[in-house]
């Protein structure tokens, strides 16, 4: 349970980490999302800020899908390798809708091309999506926290006496 609990606070963390970039882009005056999603002409300013959006969800997803993987496993012994697999049986557990399975199956797709490849259209494809990415898995993490703890026996007035002496 250590564990589950653990991945959850991990997984808040980066979502919290990308959801403060988005709106510190959405701040700075000199650029915005709108900027980065629709511009190939940016400055080195606002490519850091592209650069850096797509990196925060890289780990992003890969930290919500570890902990939904370990979510699964430990509330209803199901066990899957794939990323993918993983939101099919979410969707099968009843943790996310079909809707926002579709969109799940696509960040999957997304965070694997800006793994493997970096063309600046995808990236500005991708970019554009983040968003709506971050606020589905917040959503399903606000909506699936870790069960809480088993309470442990209360001890006896007999094992009280034993422990007194």
């Amino acid at each position: 349970m250590e564990k589950l609990d653990y991945k959850y606070k991990t997984a808040q963390a980066a979502l919290k980490s990308l959801h403060t970039l988005i709106v510190l882009i959405e701040q700075d005056k000199k650029t915005s999302l709108h900027t980065l999603t629709t511009s190939t002409n940016l400055s080195e300013h606002q490519l850091v800020y592209r650069e850096a959006l797509i990196q925060r969800f890289e780990y992003s997803v890969d930290i919500f899908g570890k902990y939904l993987k370990e979510f699964l496993l430990i509330k209803f012994g199901r066990t899957q390798q794939p990323p993918k697999s993983i939101i099919r049986e979410a969707f099968a557990a009843e943790l996310i809708d079909e809707e926002n399975t579709e969109l799940f199956m696509e960040m999957i797709d997304d965070r694997n091309i800006t793994s493997h490849t970096y063309m600046e259209p995808l990236a500005i494809k991708i970019a554009r999506h983040i968003p709506a990415y971050c606020i589905a898995m917040q959503l399903v993490l606000t909506n699936n926290p870790p069960p809480p703890p088993a309470l442990k026996p209360r001890r006896t007035t007999q094992q009280i006496k034993k422990l007194r002496k």
